[in-house]
């Protein structure tokens, strides 16, 4: 999922819908994904350039977060993002923005998905045949959720600074393309074949409501064409604001 996640915006249902008259360069647009059990969290207020992909980070946004249990941190600017150090991001907890920027109101909500746990791994050190055609050669469990309103993306990545290619004869690294639509059920088989390289490698799992489920997975070079199709969950801009649960796993690939 190495995705620019500040530019995925298909959003959640029941939202206003944008026209074109609202994509001004000066409409600002605001971005975020509050991600479980981390206390950094990152903004991004924007507005559209002159162009169709452009974008130009604004200032003087004055906002803050507040969790339904009453606690309240802020967002303070660093580089072209504003970040929140403060608050601890909790699974199941609501989270709203309010904002101000040009003596206008911003604001939004979003709801951690219940805690994600890896139940299970078959094999984390992992010998890989190079002569292979694709065998399973891990299977991955985690704790099941309601199937009705939370979906699984899932990350795959290779951490060596120095990549060496593992030689299959067949085509391999296929993990990206089979792994790019979200999948339902609590468990996956990872096959030798979804792997490009040998070394250390890092499986991330994240639990995401199905209602902007899209943002995870849709990548459009065309910000302005996609921001004037797609509704919002942003009042007083445009944009989201969504929240996940992960966990990781590290494999070996020998």
């Amino acid at each position: 999922m190495n995705r620019m996640f500040y530019i995925f915006l298909l959003l959640a249902c029941g939202c206003k819908p944008q026209d074109a008259e609202m994509l001004r360069a000066e409409n600002p647009v605001l971005t975020g994904i509050l991600y479980a059990g981390q206390s950094s969290s990152e903004i991004h207020f924007f507005k559209l350039a002159e162009g169709e992909t452009g974008i130009q980070s604004l200032q003087d946004l004055n906002l803050k977060m507040m969790d339904n249990l009453g606690n309240e941190t802020a967002f303070v600017r660093s580089g072209s993002s504003y970040v929140n150090n403060e608050a601890m991001i909790a699974s199941g907890r609501t989270y709203t923005l309010n904002g101000t920027h040009n003596n206008a109101e911003i604001t939004s909500s979003c709801t951690i998905p219940p805690a994600l746990i890896l139940v299970s791994i078959s094999n984390d050190i992992i010998t890989v045949d190079e002569n292979s055609e694709g065998e399973p050669v891990t299977h991955v469990t985690w704790n099941d959720l309601n199937s009705d309103q939370y979906v699984f993306a899932m990350k795959l990545e290779n951490l060596e600074t120095n990549k060496v290619e593992i030689p299959f004869t067949v085509p391999s690294g296929n993990f990206d393309r089979l792994y790019a639509s979200p999948v339902v059920n609590s468990a996956v088989t990872l096959f030798d074949t979804d792997f490009r390289y040998y070394g250390a490698h890092r499986l991330t799992v994240y639990a995401v409501d199905s209602a902007v489920e899209s943002i995870y997975f849709y990548n459009s070079s065309d910000l302005r064409g996609l921001l004037q199709s797609a509704p919002d969950n942003i009042t007083g801009a445009q944009g989201y604001f969504m929240g996940v649960s992960m966990f990781t796993v590290d494999m070996l690939i020998e």
